[in-house]
């Protein structure tokens, strides 16, 4: 077995792991009071932005260990294959408002702007919990086939 089938299982359980983490804090600073801030939320949501930063370099990480897979996905979905092309389309957008949300969320820990930045990163936010589920949808037999991989 190679070791990058480990390291690649990791970082996807890491992924998900951080990510459901910063849905949950995000959501449940949205949902209980969307004008307060971080305020009185607990350590949760003052855990948010630095788990963001590890998720950041999880992503990273993630994407440059299957960079190699991206052009056969792209070639599958010229030829026809839905499912292919779907994948394609949702890893492209996911890739986008992951860029928009990294740039919002440190944008945000730096300088505290609020309004329309924090607007954007809280629609992007939502916008991305579709996409991430999606693409889990979309790849889950590839996902399983690492972790059972990894087992091994």
């Amino acid at each position: 077995m190679k070791i990058s089938c480990k390291v690649r299982a990791t970082v996807d359980v890491l992924l998900m792991a951080t990510f459901t983490f910063l849905a949950v804090t995000g959501f449940n600073r949205y949902f209980r009071d969307p004008g307060r801030g971080a305020r009185g939320l607990g350590s949760g949501f003052r855990l948010h932005p630095y788990v963001g930063f590890i998720f950041i370099a999880l992503v990273i990480i993630h994407l440059t260990l299957g960079y190699r897979s991206v052009p056969s996905l792209f070639r599958a979905g010229m030829r026809g294959r839905l499912r292919s092309l779907a994948r394609a389309i949702v890893d492209v957008s996911l890739i986008v408002v992951f860029v928009i949300m990294a740039v919002t969320g440190v944008w945000l820990y730096v300088s505290s702007p609020g309004g329309s930045v924090l607007k954007l990163h809280t629609y992007g936010a939502f916008v991305m919990t579709g996409l991430v589920v999606t693409h889990v949808i979309l790849g889950w037999k590839s996902f399983t086939g690492v972790l059972r991989a990894a087992s091994r």
